[in-house]
């Protein structure tokens, strides 16, 4: 085996659990690029991770769990041939198991089991999704999600007598019969990156100013250095000036201008929380193998998707600014979503159920509200998974420390 490092980590979780919080940081000397970003991204855990390959994690990575960024963005494909390839390599790489399709209803998970069901042999695919005995809305024949409520593509599924396999917190969420395939990182290609200076995603109101000041249109026509000055200006876990230094090499790496709020936005995010949607908190999962792990495939990812976010999304301003009416999803992918269901219902409801307009929701404050509404959040998890399968938590951890410190870079 290779030298001790880590697939994954969770470090707002780790921190939380360490006594010695400070003593801790000073003497593992996490960056202030780190400590900018775990405050400011939005994922859950979230764990930055620079794929310009400029800046030096904090701790050791296994290199067969990085994503690098393409550097050939030569011959894009369509966003329906990416899809319909990506499809086709799942249906190869399950053999002769079935593929667990994860749906949540919304915008990404129905365009995900479009493609599926379009291009590969139904029989081996199953939807699986979560119900709860709860009255949410409609009728509960065909089972209320606890993620979302697209019911129309619950019962297209159920009336179409596709296969399928229903959740509940007692429930293995990744059996050895099958693989896995979840909708991640599709949020970078359907319009919801904006959504980080959301108070609907960030659970304080640090940046409340700063978002007050993109929507006033203040950071237009501005350097990048103006924008995240004034987000790590909020942050008391890092030094804004060591920031702006770390992060010039990173910037520099960005093919096009960085002059526009939306963009340094997105490129922060597909630079260092792509991962966290690739490599995700299944790696934390305490009872899942780390061969099981392995076969949890995110849909959206792929040379090919990558090349698409980097030459439609980036380079031509597509899906990553906000919408007057909310909503604004990629058009080209509901269209593929329309031509394949033949039913406005279900993609109308994949959009209205999705975060991207929260307050189009009747039950916002349920929906909030609800940990259940986390694939992986009742789970057992550690805080770290080790590239020898073991998962970690911040204890267990601390009893092996003179063990183990060796993986975070003193």
């Amino acid at each position: 085996m290779s030298e001790l490092s880590l697939i994954k980590f969770a470090p707002r979780k780790f921190f939380k659990k360490t006594n010695y919080y400070v003593n801790f940081l000073n003497e593992y000397n996490f960056p202030d690029w780190y400590m900018f970003l775990i405050s400011f991204l939005t994922r859950t855990p979230t764990e930055p991770r620079d794929r310009t390959e400029n800046l030096t994690s904090p701790y050791k990575i296994d290199s067969n769990y990085i994503s690098p960024i393409p550097t050939d963005l030569s011959k894009t494909k369509t966003i329906s041939d990416c899809m319909e390839s990506k499809a086709l390599e799942i249906e190869k790489l399950a053999g002769d198991k079935y593929i667990d399709v994860f749906l949540t209803g919304g915008f990404d998970s129905t365009a995900m089991y479009a493609a599926l069901l379009k291009v590969c042999d139904n029989s081996k695919l199953r939807a699986v999704f979560q119900y709860s005995d709860e009255e949410w809305s409609t009728s509960s024949k065909y089972k209320k999600t606890f993620n979302q409520i697209n019911t129309e593509l619950y019962k297209y599924i159920i009336d179409n007598k596709y296969n399928y396999r229903l959740l509940d917190l007692s429930s293995t969420i990744h059996t050895d019969d099958s693989i896995s395939v979840i909708g991640h990182p599709g949020n970078f290609i359907t319009n919801q990156k904006f959504l980080m200076l959301d108070e609907y995603r960030q659970k304080g109101k640090k940046f409340s100013n700063v978002k007050i000041n993109l929507l006033n249109k203040k950071y237009n026509n501005e350097p990048w250095e103006k924008l995240v000055t004034d987000l790590a200006d909020q942050i008391d876990t890092c030094n804004t000036s060591k920031v702006i230094e770390e992060f010039s090499p990173v910037f520099k790496s960005c093919p096009v201008n960085t002059n526009d709020p939306h963009i340094i936005i997105w490129w922060l995010s597909y630079v260092f929380s792509y991962s966290d949607r690739i490599f995700g908190p299944w790696y934390l999962v305490k009872n899942l193998s780390l061969e099981r792990a392995d076969k949890v495939f995110p849909f959206f990812d792929s040379e090919d998707f990558q090349k698409y976010m980097l030459n439609v999304c980036l380079k031509n301003k597509e899906y990553i600014t906000p919408a007057k009416d909310g909503k604004n999803r990629n058009s080209e992918i509901r269209s593929y979503m329309l031509d394949f269901y033949k039913n406005e219902n279900i993609v109308n409801s994949s959009e209205e159920t999705g975060p991207a307009d929260p307050d189009s929701l009747d039950h916002k404050e349920d929906y909030l509200l609800k940990k259940s509404n986390k694939l992986h959040f009742y789970q057992d998890k550690g805080t770290m998974r080790l590239n020898n399968g073991e998962v970690l938590d911040t204890n267990e951890y601390l009893e092996r420390e003179s063990e183990l410190k060796n993986i975070f870079y003193q």
